[in-house]
């Protein structure tokens, strides 16, 4: 399989999101926003609208809030392809 340095390094990135913080079961706007190349305002904006798939947003009184669970977050990431590897390591994506 021939992958560029640029599909590696995102792929790197996205297991490194995925395995910080293990106690916890969503990663924060800011690591997704910075993820995907994103203001974190916008992000927030479009999560609270509805317009983005993996993330739970909305307004309660008059204050905006998001979530981003990591499984959701992680499939969507992969929705395209079914394995991504990491350095020698094949990493089987969590479609099943």
């Amino acid at each position: 399989m021939i992958q560029s340095n640029y599909i590696r390094r995102k792929q790197s990135e996205l297991i490194a999101l995925m395995e910080a913080s293990p106690d916890r079961d969503y990663i924060t706007v800011e690591d997704a926003a910075k993820f995907l190349g994103m203001d974190k305002q916008a992000f927030r904006e479009l999560a609270a609208q509805g317009h983005i798939p993996f993330a739970i947003g909305g307004i309660l009184q008059r204050s905006k809030y998001t979530k981003i669970p990591k499984l959701p977050f992680f499939n969507w990431c992969l929705q395209s392809s079914s394995s991504i590897v990491v350095g020698t390591e094949m990493a089987t994506a969590m479609n099943a």
